[in-house]
């Protein structure tokens, strides 16, 4: 009597194996949908922060969006020209520059133009939030087509009271 495993057994083990892992690759991807949610989630949050940051550093903070992502930066006050300065990446891990995880449409009301690219140094930031409170405010809307449901589009309403959801996502 041979003891042992038959080719069809071992290859069958591999198939299970193989349907086994790319199960578990998809469902830790998440969907679009869950991954366009969570892009939401850490904008506003980082919306949130930037405020923050602003008043507790005494810092201008602006926020410089593109088609391919978004990043946080400082006005910058020249010593050589008072009164002349310029917007400059903000530094450090807290606000990091992101990338899209997928193709978004935004608006901003009043209108202003997206920078041509998230390196436009100096491109006039969409908000801006004062080391005093107040920020330069303004409806933005975030719409990212999904392929596996229905596109998910967010509204919301920055002003010198907060961040303000102006509508659930659809």
């Amino acid at each position: 009597m041979q003891r042992g495993f038959t080719l069809l057994e071992l290859m069958v083990v591999l198939v299970i194996m193989g349907l086994a892992a790319s199960f578990s690759v998809a469902w830790l991807a998440g969907s679009e949908s869950q991954q366009a949610q969570t892009q939401l989630k850490q904008l506003e949050s980082d919306w949130r922060l930037a405020a923050d940051m602003a008043m507790g550093e005494q810092q201008i903070i602006g926020w410089q969006v593109s088609a391919q992502g978004y990043r946080f930066v400082v006005w910058a006050v020249d010593p050589a020209q008072p009164g002349q300065g310029q917007w400059q990446p903000l530094q450090g891990r807290q606000l990091p520059a992101r990338q899209w995880s997928q193709p978004v449409l935004l608006t901003r009301t009043p209108a202003m133009p997206l920078a041509p690219s998230q390196d436009s140094a100096n491109s006039t930031p969409w908000l801006i939030w004062w080391p005093n409170g107040e920020v330069l405010s303004a409806t933005v809307t975030l719409k990212i087509p999904a392929r596996d449901t229905a596109s998910l589009r967010q509204q919301w309403r920055i002003d010198g009271l907060g961040i303000h959801l102006q509508n659930s996502p659809s």
